[in-house]
């Protein structure tokens, strides 16, 4: 059974040429996959490679379109042929046709040449990479964006950063009032270099600040007073509670994150 095998890189890509070649070569089983030649974990490859037995003869229009990695195409060629036992054919280099080098100088040749395209292969590709990074590097200099475009900034978005910034704003509160998700809102407001205002305790003006004394249920503070706290101090009376103190704390927290 003879099959052909036709690789581009991007789904943009066209294949009218390589199945040109394999029509001119009498190949009709086609098997057309737009994945990258860095290696051979390609679906519709696999896919292939699967229904090949031996003595099947497996099509490809040039080297690079079976692979471009100098290593992986070595191993992988040797492995079709000489362990599932496999022809196979590179259409625009006759010398790489499993068929025709029966004889020892036959293998030779094949060998020599095999190694040779295969470290062809790979250079391009590596060639390929760098043009792409210089290019990006280029495009960069002259001020083109990639990536996804940030989301539109709102009229107030001054004024809701104020307010996070001295704390009369919830992070939460002040996204939704952007009309950002909160990943967002956050790396503006560090963008901006605003950071929000921590809740201040200790001395004030010299003088020791005054602590008002917790509302108390049952001779120990409430659940309320408890959980407007800083997360940090509310163990020292949570770990005290009643289940029904517990599921009291929670349903204030879900309502804080409405």
């Amino acid at each position: 059974m003879t099959y052909g095998y036709v690789r581009v890189s991007t789904k943009e890509q066209i294949v009218d040429r390589q199945l040109a070649a394999m029509e001119t070569a009498g190949v009709t089983n086609v098997t057309i996959e737009k994945a990258s030649g860095k290696d051979f974990d390609r679906p519709q490859y696999q896919a292939l490679k699967k229904k090949l037995r031996r003595g099947d003869l497996l099509v490809v229009q040039s080297l690079d379109r079976f692979g471009r990695n100098y290593d992986d195409i070595i191993d992988e060629w040797r492995y079709l042929v000489k362990t599932v036992g496999v022809d196979v054919k590179v259409l625009d280099m006759p010398l790489l046709d499993t068929r025709q080098g029966e004889g020892l100088i036959g293998r030779f040749v094949g060998d020599i040449v095999l190694q040779i395209l295969s470290f062809v292969a790979e250079t391009e590709r590596m060639k390929i990479k760098e043009r792409q990074a210089q290019g990006i590097k280029c495009a960069k200099a002259r001020g083109v964006k990639f990536g996804r475009p940030m989301a539109d900034r709102p009229d107030n978005m001054d004024e809701l950063l104020r307010l996070y910034g001295s704390g009369r704003l919830t992070l939460r509160e002040a996204a939704s009032k952007a009309g950002m998700a909160i990943a967002t809102f956050y790396r503006e407001a560090k963008v901006n270099g605003i950071r929000r205002a921590p809740v201040r305790r200790g001395r004030i003006s010299g003088r020791k600040a005054k602590v008002a004394e917790p509302p108390k249920a049952g001779g120990r503070p409430t659940v309320e007073w408890v959980m407007s706290l800083p997360a940090t101090e509310r163990w020292q009376y949570a770990r005290h509670w009643t289940p029904a103190e517990r599921r009291r704390a929670q349903e204030i927290e879900r309502e804080r994150w409405r």
